[in-house]
């Protein structure tokens, strides 16, 4: 048997799942983002987020998140550019 992970509030990995979105995340979307031409006129080569920035827009996401949508890596691209977009 499997080792229980417990999460908060009563929840565990026998009674619920848990989807995880890490900091490694947010900076592979934005590399992803920094091969797009968009990107590079809007923001040039240089943005690097540090791992409190990329908690950060997790946080956004979490604030944001919308059950009927989920969060994908669109997601993660959207609120990257957010916070971008309000601090270059």
């Amino acid at each position: 048997m499997s080792e229980v992970t417990t999460y908060q509030y009563g929840y565990t990995s026998e009674n619920s799942i848990a989807l995880i979105w890490h900091i490694d995340d947010v900076k592979n979307a934005l590399k992803d983002m920094q091969s797009r031409d968009w990107f590079k006129k809007k923001y040039g080569d240089s943005v690097k987020l540090t791992d409190e920035e990329c908690m950060d827009i997790l946080s956004d996401v979490k604030r944001g998140h919308d059950a009927s949508l989920g969060v994908s890596w669109d997601t993660l691209e959207i609120y990257i550019d957010e916070f971008l977009m309000s601090e270059y």
